[in-house]
């Protein structure tokens, strides 16, 4: 586990309403290979250490604790996800306000 920066837990912990996620949105024309797509957007998201880690909380205190094999593999199918519903902006703001 690794310590949260001054930073990190100073913006984590200045509102109850403050989530440590963040909801990204890819809008395009339709995609001959979305696994294809999918796959990428996962890849280069990895390269940041940051999106293979979670929060925990230990001693009153939080920490980043890094995901491995299953743990990771969960999170990614649980947050990179293909949601065809959306059609529009405003479909995009009420996913985003809903999740």
């Amino acid at each position: 586990m690794e310590n949260l920066q001054p930073l990190d837990e100073f913006f984590h912990l200045d509102n109850d309403k403050n989530r440590s996620n963040i909801l990204v949105v890819v809008k395009t024309d339709k995609v001959k290979d979305y696994a294809r797509l999918r796959q990428t957007i996962i890849d280069l998201a990895l390269v940041n250490k940051r999106a293979k880690h979670r929060l925990v909380k230990f001693c009153a205190e939080y920490f980043f604790k890094e995901l491995y094999g299953t743990e990771l593999e969960l999170a990614i199918e649980k947050s990179f996800i293909r949601n065809d519903t959306i059609k529009n902006d405003e479909d995009i703001s009420a996913f985003i306000a809903k999740e």
